[in-house]
């Protein structure tokens, strides 16, 4: 069974940044399984409102990957790190 070990968020930084497609929040999910670390990316594409005021996320599933480079020694930071430099070579 995999497990879902971190979540980070990235974008929506209106005071940093200069490229206007990356105000669109993105969620990287890292999860572990059996084989090491995978990872799935989420755009936001709006927001859902419900009763008693309540305001939830909708996200859109972009893709699942795997860092091919990865050892059976690779941390979780090590990943998240990878992570980290993917949404930074993005832009």
């Amino acid at each position: 069974m995999d497990i879902l070990v971190k979540t980070i968020l990235f974008g929506n930084s209106f005071q940093t940044e200069s490229n206007p497609a990356r105000l669109i929040p993105i969620k990287f999910e890292i999860y572990q399984s059996n084989q090491g670390f995978y990872h799935r990316i989420y755009k936001e594409v709006g927001m859902s409102g419900a009763n008693l005021g309540q305001v939830f996320r909708v996200w859109a599933f972009e893709e699942q990957k795997s860092w091919d480079k990865q050892t059976k020694n690779t941390t979780l930071d090590e990943y998240a790190n990878y992570c980290n430099d993917l949404y930074a070579q993005a832009r």
